[in-house]
């Protein structure tokens, strides 16, 4: 196993079963304890866990949110990826909701088609979109989160009203097959639901490191939800989400 599927792993066991130890792991993957101290101190660096004696516990940022500055260089290749992926589910003369988020605004840098019009409460993405004369962009109006640069609140949730949606592209900070997808904020919460009711498709575009995580409030339940697009899951994880009504793409590695 190489060291980036066995640091992926160790995340994933982390996440899920709440605590790991380095003994327990050494062993598991057939590396020194010294390996294994290591792998954990880079995922604790990077805000997945918390080194304690003998081993680590998930290090939960879903209960504090982070500010758009702070989360928009995590995980910056995989969302990368995902944003390349999603924009290829856009077509020609789509309505296009995108929420404002470090991963939807990376399918906004690689929208590569025409004739589209992109609803969006980001002011980065609309910002973004601006220079491209070719794409109709309908910013909502709202109160301004500077922690999150998104456009929330009643007037941006009533504008959403007036716009009939094909297809919406959602962020969330934590998801569960039994709780769905949630977030920190209930005024961001708000606006997603409201993007999910006018819209006839959702997906919501997450990497890996939110799974197993949840948040204040909800935002959708698994079964109101047409897609979940991801950098990875394995096949397990996968199934508990597709039980649930709910299609998981991950982005293919070629």
């Amino acid at each position: 196993m190489f060291a980036e599927e066995r640091l992926k792993a160790i995340e994933k066991e982390v996440l899920r079963e709440g605590k790991v130890k380095v003994k327990e792991l050494a062993e598991k993957y057939n590396v020194s304890k010294a390996t294994i101290r290591r792998d954990l101190t880079e995922l604790e660096t990077i805000g997945i866990l918390k080194r304690t004696h003998g081993g680590a516990v998930p290090q939960n940022h879903t209960k504090t949110e982070l500010t758009y500055i702070e989360k928009e260089d995590q995980y910056l290749r995989e969302k990368e990826k995902i944003g390349k992926f999603a924009a290829l589910f856009i077509k020609e003369g789509d309505t296009v909701a995108l929420d404002s988020g470090t991963t939807t605004y990376q399918i906004a840098k690689a929208i590569d088609i025409e004739n589209i019009t992109i609803v969006t409460n980001s002011i980065k993405i609309a910002n973004l979109l601006s220079k491209n004369s070719k794409i109709n962009v309908i910013l909502t109006g709202g109160h301004l989160r500077q922690s999150t640069l998104a456009l929330v609140g009643p007037v941006a949730e009533e504008s959403l009203n007036h716009f009939n949606i094909d297809k919406a592209f959602l962020g969330a900070n934590g998801v569960t097959a039994k709780d769905g997808f949630t977030t920190p904020n209930l005024i961001e919460a708000n606006i997603k639901k409201t993007f999910i009711k006018k819209s006839e498709k959702v997906f919501f575009v997450c990497d890996h490191s939110k799974l197993f995580k949840k948040s204040f409030a909800n935002i959708a339940n698994i079964s109101e939800v047409d897609g979940l697009i991801m950098d990875y899951i394995d096949a397990i994880d996968r199934k508990d989400f597709e039980k649930k009504g709910m299609k998981v793409l991950s982005v293919p590695e070629n």
